[in-house]
């Protein structure tokens, strides 16, 4: 073996070994500076931002008190308290009258619709129309102390304070459950398409609208039987008691009016109102009959004296609920979509007071130019936009349903997709203003950026395609289509396609943009919906929500693996400063942590209600977690490279290597002595 060769190769060995670095270890990682919190260790939920209050709570935080869709409540003089009832959360939230912060949440039952405190005994009654019972609240405990169940569907509550029983009316199976005042139940009154149920102080009567058919029904609850009907509108939904004279004014859904009519149905008046009344309560104190108008959000005010419509008060949007207040003059209205309170003055007839409890986070998107968060709320029709302190900076209204969002590098603007409204704003992140509303494909879910142009993409779910907008003039050039009920997707930065994740047919779609035609079709799991793209290895990560998974899928378009993940996963991003994907699973309140490279779950983190979507702050690797349900964001802190955490994993496969290289060294140095000695 000739010597000068056997150094060279002596010298190249480690010259190899030097500079070799293995995919995954440190030295492949791009650290950027970082401090660690100290607030909590890594991986850990460390902070939580409250959307609603506009404030950071250490660690984890989950009852905020963010409510979802109310639909009624009730103020209870004994605690000084509102509680009021929230559709979609199945739970009761109690508002301290005096500070308007929220005091306690409780659980009930599935669907509370209508609340009613009875004075006499402290308690409160909460009608929970999907789970066909009763939750009775004890307002000194502050807690449910008992469950009844009733008819299917209970709409109303009454109560007659003569014999100290409860009266519910069940809109689907068309009765009036009796409840005693030992909370059983005895009596069930027939009673064809119940929904509106008031006691009238004035003859002692129950009177219970009938939806489908046009009439009202009165109770005798002596005797528990009806003892007369009588004619009101169309679909007459609630009814309220004037208890001085016993006229009864009666909603009607249908015709957008109110019907007058004496205590014993004798026809006054027809009132109109605004569109879609729900709910109708009249107020002893200012002799005046108040209803909500659903479609048209606003309380119409009524003067029960002459029967003119006074005024239509502005409130929230789709405003459901109507209760009294604190004072003798102050009406609360529960405002559906908006997730607020609006307090009105009965001696103005103007709101003085808003209330908002909730907000429903879902989509967002950072922008690393400002340093600001955008978080879209569903429920409430905002983008929030938090500073770098995660103080609450702007709150923009956008259209209805806002889910997706995500940053264009290329104008620095934001685009919002408007599921309700089928549109996509536009956000100027300098001024925090509306630009534009572009309308897209039906129900738009998801954006997608391309960065390399600025294109922007909308994820049409319900019109199954994906809508191509221009950024410089913000225009839609072209539609594509999927597979079916697209709901998210993500732009591959090595081939330049985007990959569009399809929930209804379980695959995914690869669109180039240069012909705007979907080249591949990938199977994956059952319901996928949100996908991430790892830079480093050049993969697609799947979210399969019916299946509790994740697809990984390579550059040559077929699954390579699959990772089974928590309940119901609904985001995922990436995390190049720990080289990890974040799971956001919906259905068991966390986020799991999952090595890249090894594929393993390194850790679980308890987070906020139902999290949805989740995205990265690329400057220091903090993950962002919107929870829907308690209308929060989790900031996860990433794992820390320095904290004991095995960085690379393909340790086995650098031993191996390193082995090998030392053999060769060895074969190498031995060669080289030999040859000397057979010189010599």
């Amino acid at each position: 073996m000739n010597t000068e060769h056997t150094v060279s190769v002596f010298i190249l060995i480690f010259l190899f070994i030097g500079s070799y670095s293995a995919p995954g270890s440190i030295s492949t990682i791009h650290q950027p500076a970082y401090v660690q919190n100290t607030k909590m260790s890594a991986n850990n939920t460390s902070e939580t931002i409250d959307l609603i209050n506009d404030s950071v709570i250490s660690g984890n935080f989950m009852d905020t008190g963010n409510a979802i869709v109310p639909t009624s409540g009730a103020y209870a003089s004994d605690c000084g308290c509102y509680f009021v009832a929230n559709y979609f959360t199945d739970n009761v939230y109690v508002i301290n009258a005096t500070t308007y912060r929220i005091a306690n949440v409780m659980p009930v039952g599935s669907g509370p619709i209508s609340v009613m405190y009875v004075e006499s005994n402290g308690l409160v009654y909460v009608a929970n129309q999907n789970s066909g019972d009763i939750s009775v609240i004890n307002t000194h405990l502050m807690s449910v102390i008992d469950t009844i169940g009733v008819g299917s569907g209970p709409q109303s509550i009454a109560y007659d304070p003569q014999i100290d029983e409860v009266f519910i009316a069940n809109s689907y199976s068309g009765s009036v459950t009796v409840i005693s005042g030992s909370n059983s139940v005895v009596a069930n009154i027939s009673v064809a398409g119940a929904s509106g149920v008031a006691y009238s102080q004035y003859n002692g009567y129950i009177y219970v609208s009938q939806y489908g058919h046009g009439m009202v029904s009165v109770i005798n609850p002596l005797t528990l039987s009806t003892v007369g009907t009588f004619e009101a509108g169309s679909s007459p939904s609630s009814l309220a008691i004037d208890n001085l004279n016993g006229k009864v004014f009666i909603d009607n859904q249908g015709s957008d009016t109110i019907t007058v009519t004496g205590p014993n149905g004798t026809y006054i008046r027809t009132i109109p109102v605004g569109s879609d009344p729900l709910q109708v309560m009249f107020c002893n104190y200012s002799d005046q009959v108040y209803t909500s108008n659903f479609d048209s959000d606003t309380v119409t005010a009524i003067n029960a004296i002459n029967f003119s419509s006074i005024t239509n008060i502005s409130v929230g949007l789709n405003p459901y609920g109507l209760f009294m207040g604190n004072g003798r003059n102050e009406i609360a209205v529960a405002n559906e979509y908006t997730n607020n309170i609006s307090f009105i003055n009965t001696s103005t007839d103007e709101v003085y007071y808003s209330l908002t409890i909730g907000s429903g986070p879902q989509g967002l998107a950072y922008d690393p130019v400002n340093s600001y968060l955008y978080v879209t709320n569903a429920y409430s029709n905002f983008v929030y936009v938090l500073d770098k302190n995660y103080s609450v900076i702007a709150k923009v209204y956008v259209g209805w349903g806002p889910s997706g969002i995500a940053y264009d590098p290329y104008n620095n603007y934001v685009y919002v997709a408007n599921y309700d409204t089928d549109n996509v704003s536009v956000l100027d992140t300098q001024t925090q203003t509306v630009l534009r509303n572009i309308a897209v494909g039906e129900g738009p879910a998801g954006i997608v950026v391309n960065p390399s142009n600025g294109y922007v993409y909308s994820i049409n779910q319900l019109s199954d395609d994906v809508s191509v907008i221009n950024p410089s003039n913000n225009s839609v050039i072209s539609s594509i289509i999927t597979g079916s009920s697209p709901f998210n997707g993500v732009y591959d930065q090595a081939n330049g396609f985007i990959y569009v994740g399809n929930f209804g047919s379980n695959n995914i779609s690869v669109i180039n943009p240069d012909s705007e035609s979907v080249v591949y079709t990938i199977q994956v799991g059952s319901g996928p919906q949100d996908l991430s793209y790892d830079p480093e290895n050049g993969y697609i990560y799947v979210i399969n929500f019916n299946s509790d998974s994740v697809s990984i899928i390579n550059g040559k378009e077929r699954v390579l693996s699959t990772i089974n993940t928590g309940s119901g996963p609904e985001g995922i991003c990436y995390d190049p400063y720990d080289n990890s994907l974040y799971v956001s699973n919906s259905g068991s309140n966390d986020v799991y942590v999952i090595n890249a490279t090894t594929e393993g779950v390194e850790a679980i983190i308890p987070v906020g209600i139902y999290p949805f979507r989740d995205c990265v702050d690329p400057a220091n690797g903090l993950v962002f977690v919107a929870n829907t349900n308690s209308g929060t964001v989790s900031i996860i802190e990433p794992m820390s490279p320095t904290a004991g955490t095995v960085i690379s994993p393909h340790v086995q496969n650098d031993a191996l290597f390193f082995i090998l290289a030392i053999l060769v060294c060895a074969l190498a140095i031995t060669g080289y002595i030999a040859t000397i000695k057979h010189k010599k």
